[in-house]
């Protein structure tokens, strides 16, 4: 057994008794369909929780700062995670998300770029998450983290909605510009946000 799947097993129950979690459409997470998994990004647990709730080994990104203590960095990438450097073209960390997805694995990101608590506007989303659905072929599961307090907290319910697939096609661009992937992105965000509606009133 991978230390990932380790990690697992032990890690679930602490988050089901402290982080209250509860996962919505579980069953929505295909096993036999490969998607790039996209979220809302309100806190630093949110990987763990998505992780969680997710059937398969998720990779994410996470910014360079948090590889430089070397045992925390170690501890990250047996988990899935690897560095990309924010505020400036990383060539290294976009050829390894083709790199993930072209290995058939399934590539996690934040298409909010940063942690943003109670804050929930579409124009929030990065053009990378309608980029690489649309040169690699691979949909997008959105995929919303919900706490009452606009993040996630311990000691408090959190609740994980899988929503339905988006197909690559809904992201094409002709040509790769940008700015139309900003605009598909922003498409994107309003359905991801939506996902909130399927909260149980009783969690709200």
């Amino acid at each position: 057994m991978s230390f990932y799947a380790v990690a697992k097993v032990i890690v679930y129950p602490f988050f089901k008794l402290f982080y209250g979690q509860r996962v919505i459409n579980k069953s929505g997470f295909p096993m036999d369909e490969q998607v790039i998994v996209a979220s809302n990004h309100t806190s630093f647990i949110d990987p763990i929780l998505i992780g969680m709730a997710c059937k398969k080994r998720l990779y994410y990104m996470g910014k360079a700062e948090l590889f430089r203590f070397k045992p925390f960095g170690a501890l990250i990438k047996a988990l899935g995670a690897f560095p990309v450097h924010r505020g400036m073209r990383d060539s290294d960390a976009t050829e390894r998300v083709y790199e993930i997805i072209r290995e058939g694995k399934t590539f996690a990101l934040f298409p909010q770029g940063t942690r943003l608590p109670r804050k929930e506007d579409p124009e929030d989303g990065k053009p990378g998450v309608a980029m690489f659905s649309d040169k690699t072929g691979v949909g997008v599961l959105p995929v919303y983290v919900f706490n009452k307090k606009g993040m996630v907290c311990a000691f408090s319910r959190n609740v994980v909605v899988i929503g339905e697939i988006v197909p690559a096609s809904e992201f094409s661009v002709e040509g790769g510009s940008m700015l139309d992937y900003r605009r598909k992105a922003k498409e994107f965000m309003e359905t991801l946000f939506a996902l909130k509606e399927r909260v149980p009133e009783k969690w709200r």
